[in-house]
């Protein structure tokens, strides 16, 4: 077995999103990517099934910043010294809709796991497989209640061996006569944390024929609003509250996406539109519009506009 110790990695910062809208956790970089804690715990409606725009093909998951690939029929392991969780690790991570991985779960089952990490996960043939541990719920919940400006350091050990040893049964990969085995210190920083919070409200609305939409009684969080040439209705969607140790950041985005692709195609990039004030809007057109995180620190909500046009074509669209 060869046995290499890494360098520490460089200190990398995160940004924490807990999704009580739809009852996620998200964790994306706040600068460089590598070494890599990245994803989300649950799968979204946005989740990739094969075709359409790609927004999410795996789960969260950590690496120790050198992307390592994995050789095809080999075996894997990954634990952690000095973990901030027990039992922060799943299985292997792969991209969900590359050969040899799972559609489902985008996670290569090992062999057993335990307080550390996991032990015996074949590596599949058919797409790129690498050096990536899936995180677990309790790896979520720890970030969750980390102060933002707070820290943590581990030791990721990740190995990969031919032998075909029974982790089940005890063995590992690091016992082996061939592989090899990678140790580095990794540190991560809490630098936001963003709490999307549903407003939980309830919108009757009237639609016409034609797709015009009039408010039923006490709709706080909607209003009839024209912007431009088109008429409709905008709504509070989300409240929110940002907190950062003083982070700047022009890489994250923040943007609304319909679900059903069908609808999406039906309806102009200007039938649906997003503000974080209610005044200033942008189209709805896959990833081309967004507010950035740093515009995101000025407001604290969300609105969306949905012109007539959008109900008529939702209208039209026959009931599942």
């Amino acid at each position: 077995m060869s046995k290499t110790t890494w360098a520490d990695a460089p200190a990398r910062e995160f940004v924490f999103v807990e999704n009580n809208s739809d009852d996620n956790f998200f964790v994306t970089p706040g600068g460089a990517l590598d070494p890599r804690l990245t994803g989300a715990n649950r799968w979204t409606g946005l989740k990739y099934n094969g075709s359409g725009t790609i927004y999410q093909q795996s789960l969260g998951y950590i690496d120790n910043g050198y992307n390592t690939g994995l050789y095809t029929n080999w075996k894997f392991d990954m634990w952690l010294e000095n973990s901030p969780v027990s039992s922060p690790l799943t299985g292997l991570r792969c991209i969900n809709w590359y050969a040899g991985c799972n559609m489902t779960t985008s996670l290569i089952l090992p062999q057993t796991t335990d307080a550390s990490g996991f032990y015996g996960a074949t590596v599949t043939s058919g797409g790129a497989k690498w050096m990536h541990g899936m995180l677990s719920d309790a790896f979520y919940q720890y970030l969750q209640q980390m102060p933002v400006g707070s820290s943590f350091t581990m030791t990721i050990n990740a190995c990969q061996t031919s032998v075909n040893y029974d982790a089940s049964s005890g063995a590992r990969c690091k016992d082996q006569a061939s592989g090899n085995w990678y140790v580095r210190n990794v540190t991560h920083t809490k630098a936001a944390n963003l709490r999307l919070i549903n407003t939980h409200s309830l919108a009757e609305v009237f639609i016409n024929s034609d797709g015009v939409p009039t408010l039923g009684e006490g709709n706080a969080d909607c209003r009839t609003q024209t912007i431009g040439s088109r008429s409709g209705l905008s709504c509070k969607m989300v409240n929110y509250t940002l907190q950062t140790n003083g982070l700047s950041n022009t890489s994250i985005h923040i943007f609304p996406a319909i679900a059903n692709s069908s609808l999406a195609s039906a309806v102009g990039a200007y039938d649906m539109q997003f503000s974080l004030n209610g005044s200033s809007w942008k189209p709805v057109s896959n990833t081309a519009y967004y507010y950035t995180f740093n515009e995101m620190k000025s407001a604290d909500s969300i609105y969306v506009f949905f012109s007539s046009n959008f109900f008529k074509q939702m209208a039209d669209f026959p009931s599942p």
